[in-house]
C-alpha cells in the first residue's frame, strides 16, 4: 500500500470543484468527494494499472464526474499533482 500526498494546487482545484457542485444542488460536493475517495483507494492500492498521461504521470478518471486526478508514484507515496476537469484544454497541465 502506499502512501497518498495530495499537491497544494490540486487540493485548491477539487476544493473550487466542490464549491461549484455545492452551488448547483445541496450535496453534490460530498456526492464528488465520495467520487474522488473510491479513486484514491485505488490509486494506493495499485497505482500502476492506470495509464500513462505524459512522462512519468498517470490519469485515473472518477466514475460519475467528468474529472480526472492526475498523478506520480514517488518512491512508496502516490502524489497527486492535479484534479482536472475532463473538457479543459490539456496544455494547463503542462507546466505541472
Amino acid at each position: 500500500m502506499f502512501e497518498l500526498e495530495i499537491a497544494r494546487l490540486a487540493a485548491v482545484e477539487f476544493a473550487e470543484a466542490a464549491g461549484w457542485y455545492e452551488d448547483q444542488e445541496v450535496g453534490l460536493a460530498e456526492e464528488l468527494f465520495g467520487d474522488l475517495e473510491a479513486v484514491t483507494r485505488r490509486l494506493v492500492a495499485t497505482p500502476m494499472i492506470f495509464p500513462i498521461a505524459r512522462g512519468e504521470t498517470r490519469r485515473a478518471l472518477l466514475k460519475r464526474f467528468p474529472y480526472a486526478v492526475y498523478f506520480k508514484v514517488v518512491g512508496h507515496s502516490v502524489v497527486i499533482t492535479a484534479f482536472f476537469h475532463a473538457r479543459r484544454d490539456p496544455k494547463y497541465l503542462l507546466g505541472r
